[in-house]
């Protein structure tokens, strides 16, 4: 079944390219210049297709090189003392030989006055200590929040402060319990140029946790990598589902993925598993 084809030229080095709906829309718009490599938004400059010469076949950005053409090029690879010295001059209070000299009692008596401005600067001191301390911890605290938030004995300790902020504290997350099994890969129903990926997503975890970015990957015989996309949990997940987009426990999930068919040189292919940066 053939799909309505469409021209479109590369702002940068002006190369006019075809283009079908169904790559536009796998791709979601994007396409890359086979001469300049620049990749760009083809819906601005597109315009239904005439016979030239000039027209040549472009590769969306999210796609590999096919092996039928070499000018296209490969995809992009996805891909934080103070210290005080108090020196004091020593007395001599030997006297010499056969000098004898009345001393007086000298009482020494200290005023209210007195007494405040020597106690002033310690007071000043410590409490720029305690300030220091505080932010220290609190710095401590800040960087670690991540581990720490998904300790169930530290985790109550950061509650106030996100109360404080009013921003909801972000759920526990352990991704190295979720499990991707039984990948498959098959021809796109509707689009010929396309794939469906299918694979099952499974919680081990005690606790429901966020939904985790996945990176498909293509490799050749050498097990050199010839293209990648990266799925983020928004793209693939059904938000009436599952509307805090966590996995539930114990559960398996059945996800598909649709992707632009990387051509006669992916000959293997894997799915990779990365945590949600936005948690914590």
């Amino acid at each position: 079944m053939s799909e309505a084809s469409f021209i479109t030229s590369c702002p940068e080095c002006k190369t006019r390219f075809s283009v079908n709906a169904g790559q536009l829309k796998i791709a979601a718009g994007k396409v890359r210049c086979g001469v300049c490599l620049q990749v760009f938004e083809a819906k601005p400059t597109i315009s239904p297709e005439r016979k030239s010469s000039t027209a040549k076949p472009m590769a969306p950005a999210s796609s590999a090189k096919p092996a039928r053409s070499p000018s296209q090029s490969q995809p992009l690879t996805a891909s934080r003392d103070d210290a005080f010295n108090r020196h004091s001059p020593s007395l001599n209070t030997a006297s010499k030989p056969k000098l004898y000299i009345p001393v007086e009692k000298i009482s020494v008596s200290t005023s209210p006055a007195a007494s405040n401005k020597i106690s002033l600067p310690n007071s000043i001191a410590a409490g720029f200590s305690l300030v220091l301390i505080v932010l220290l911890l609190f710095q401590v605290a800040w960087f670690k929040r991540i581990d720490w938030l998904n300790n169930p004995t530290l985790r109550p300790l950061y509650a106030p402060f996100y109360e404080l902020v009013e921003v909801p504290m972000p759920p526990r997350a352990a991704p190295n319990l979720i499990r991707a099994y039984q990948l498959t890969l098959q021809p796109h129903e509707q689009h010929q140029e396309a794939l469906r990926i299918s694979l099952l997503l499974e919680n081990n975890a005690s606790f429901a946790q966020p939904f985790p970015s996945m990176q498909l990957e293509f490799m050749d015989v050498k097990g050199r990598l010839i293209a990648q996309r990266l799925f983020t949990a928004t793209e693939y997940i059904n938000a009436q589902l599952f509307p805090e987009q966590l996995i539930p426990t114990h559960q398996p999930i059945q996800i598909q993925l649709d992707i632009l068919n990387p051509g006669r040189r992916a000959v293997s292919y894997q799915v990779k598993l990365i945590p949600d940066s936005k948690n914590g």
